[in-house]
C-alpha cells in the first residue's frame, strides 16, 4: 500500500522540504543560543577594542659581541657559554637596575621639561633569528615618550656594556703600585747601605775568601816566626853558655858563627895565642917579658872576643825580641780575622736577607713596567668595542591599532560557532518533534501528518 501523498510529487521532494523545515525549526527553537553568543563575543570584542588605549613603541638594534677579555693585557676573548645564556643574560641586563638609572640619568640631563620617568616593564629586547643582533624596544602610550625613552635606554645598555666590561688601562693603579715599590725599594737599599756600613761588609762571600787567604798567610808568616824565635832562641842560650865558658870548643863556637869570619879569625888567634903562652912558660919563668907581654896579648884577645861575643848576645836577644814582637802582631792579626770570619755568617745572613728584599721588590718593578707597557700597547692596537649601535631608536609606530575587519571576524565566526552548539543542543534533546523523528522511533512509514490540518481546523 502506497503511503506517500501523490500530491507531494514523491519520496524524494518530501524527504528535502522536511529537511529544510526541520533545520529552520531547529534555528528557530535555539535562536536564544546563536543569538546570545553573537551578542556576548561582540560586546567583549567592542569592549576589549575599545577600552584598551592606543601604545606605541620605539625600538633600535644593536650589535652584542659575545665574550669577555680575559684581561687588559691580552685582547683575545673568552666565551664561557652558549648561545642562548648568552643572549638570555643580555636581554635580563638591558632591563636591569643599573641600565634603568642610567637611561633616568640620559633623560634627566636631557629634560628642558617635567623628567620623563622610565619603566623597566615597557623595556622589551629580543634577538633577531639566532644572530647576535638585539632589538631593544620601549612601549608608552604617548609616541614621543616612546622613541626619547627607548633611545635613552639605547645609549645607557651601549654605555653600561663599555664601561663595566671592557677593562681599560689602569693608569692610577700601575702609579700607585710602581710609586709603592719604588719607595720600598729605596728603604731597602739605604738598610742595607747604612749596614754595610757599620758592618764593613759589601760582598761577604769575596771577603771571606780574602779573610781566609789572609787567615792562611799569618798563620804561614807566624809559623815561620815560631822557627825564626826558636832558631833565635838557641842561639841566644848557646851564646849565653859560650859567654859563661869561654874555653868551649872551636866547634860548637864555628856552629853559632858559622858566616862570622872575624869572630872565628879572633878565637883562632886567641887558641894561638894560648898556645904561644904555653910554649913560653914551659921555657920561660913567669916574670919573664915575653911571658908577661903573651899574657896580656892573650888577656886582650879574650877582651876582644868577650866585647864581640856580647855585642853578639845583644843583637841575638835583640833578634828574639823582635820576632817575638812580629809573632804577637801576627797572633793578633790572625785573631781579629779569625773574630771577623765567626761574624760573617750573621752578616751574610742579613745581607742577603735584605739583598733578597732587594731583588724582589726590583723583579716587582720590572714586572709592573713590562705589564703597564703591555696594557698600554693592547688599549692602544686592540678593538674594545663589546656593543655597538646599528639602528637608533625609529619613529614610533602603534601596537594596538584597530583592525576593523579583525573586529567583524569575531562576530561572524560567533554565529557559527552559535549554529553548531544549537544544532548540539538539539541534539541532546529526545523528544519527536518530526516525522522522521517519528518514523525512525516507529520503525514504521509515517502515512500523513496533522499538525497543519489541526491548526485549520482549530481556526
Amino acid at each position: 500500500m502506497n503511503t506517500l501523498d501523490p500530491h507531494n510529487g514523491g519520496n524524494g521532494g518530501a524527504s528535502q522540504q522536511t529537511t529544510l523545515r526541520e533545520f529552520s525549526a531547529i534555528l528557530f527553537r535555539r535562536k536564544w543560543i546563536v543569538i546570545g553568543l553573537f551578542a556576548v563575543t561582540t560586546a567583549t570584542v567592542l569592549a576589549i577594542s575599545f577600552t584598551t588605549p592606543m601604545a606605541y613603541v620605539s625600538s633600535g638594534s644593536v650589535y652584542v659581541k659575545r665574550g669577555e677579555r680575559e684581561s687588559i693585557l691580552d685582547p683575545g676573548r673568552r666565551v664561557l657559554d652558549d648561545w642562548e645564556q648568552a643572549f638570555g643574560t643580555e636581554m635580563e641586563i638591558v632591563k636591569s637596575a643599573p641600565v634603568m638609572r642610567r637611561a633616568r640619568e640620559i633623560l634627566a640631563a636631557e629634560a628642558t621639561g617635567d623628567t620623563l620617568q622610565i619603566d623597566a616593564g615597557s623595556v622589551d629586547a629580543e634577538v633577531k633569528g639566532k644572530s647576535n643582533v638585539m632589538a631593544i624596544g620601549y612601549i608608552d602610550a604617548d609616541p614621543d615618550v616612546a622613541r626619547r625613552a627607548c633611545d635613552a635606554v639605547l645609549r645607557a645598555y651601549v654605555e653600561f656594556r663599555e664601561r663595566d666590561f671592557t677593562p681599560s688601562y689602569p693608569r692610577e693603579f700601575f702609579k700607585s703600585e710602581l710609586a709603592q715599590v719604588e719607595t720600598d725599594l729605596e728603604r731597602w737599599r739605604g738598610l742595607r747601605r747604612d749596614f754595610a756600613g757599620r758592618a764593613g761588609v759589601v760582598n761577604v762571600d769575596e771577603q771571606n775568601r780574602q779573610l781566609i787567604s789572609q787567615l792562611a798567610l799569618l798563620e804561614g808568616r807566624g809559623s815561620e816566626a815560631q822557627a825564626d824565635l826558636a832558631e833565635a832562641e838557641t842561639v841566644l842560650r848557646q851564646m849565653r853558655a859560650v859567654e859563661s865558658d869561654p874555653d868551649a870548643d872551636l866547634a860548637a863556637f864555628s856552629a853559632l858563627f858559622a858566616n862570622e869570619m872575624s869572630l872565628l879569625e879572633l878565637k883562632r888567634r886567641i887558641i894561638d895565642q894560648e898556645a904561644s903562652l904555653a910554649a913560653l912558660r914551659e921555657r920561660l919563668r913567669e916574670e919573664a917579658v915575653s911571658v908577661v907581654n903573651s899574657r896580656k896579648t892573650l888577656e886582650t884577645l879574650k877582651g876582644l872576643l868577650g866585647r864581640e861575643l856580647q855585642a853578639r848576645l845583644d843583637m841575638a836577644s835583640t833578634r828574639a825580641e823582635q820576632i817575638r814582637a812580629r809573632l804577637g802582631a801576627l797572633d793578633r792579626d790572625a785573631d781579629a780575622i779569625r773574630a771577623e770570619l765567626r761574624t760573617m755568617p750573621e752578616k751574610g745572613t742579613r745581607l742577603a736577607l735584605m739583598d733578597r728584599e732587594i731583588k724582589i721588590l726590583e723583579q716587582r718593578q720590572m714586572e709592573l713596567t713590562e705589564k703597564s707597557d703591555q696594557a698600554l700597547v693592547t688599549e692602544n692596537t686592540s678593538s674594545s668595542i663589546n656593543v655597538m649601535l646599528l639602528e637608533p631608536a625609529s619613529w614610533p609606530r602603534p601596537v594596538n591599532a584597530r583592525d576593523y575587519v579583525r573586529l567583524a571576524l569575531a562576530p561572524v565566526f560567533s554565529i557559527v560557532v552559535g549554529i553548531g552548539l544549537a544544532f548540539f543542543v538539539d541534539g541532546l534533546d529526545l523528544t519527536v518533534r518530526t516525522a522522521r523523528h517519528a518514523e525512525a522511533v516507529a520503525e514504521l512509514p509515517v502515512l500523513a501528518t496533522l499538525t497543519d490540518r489541526r491548526r485549520r481546523s482549530l481556526r
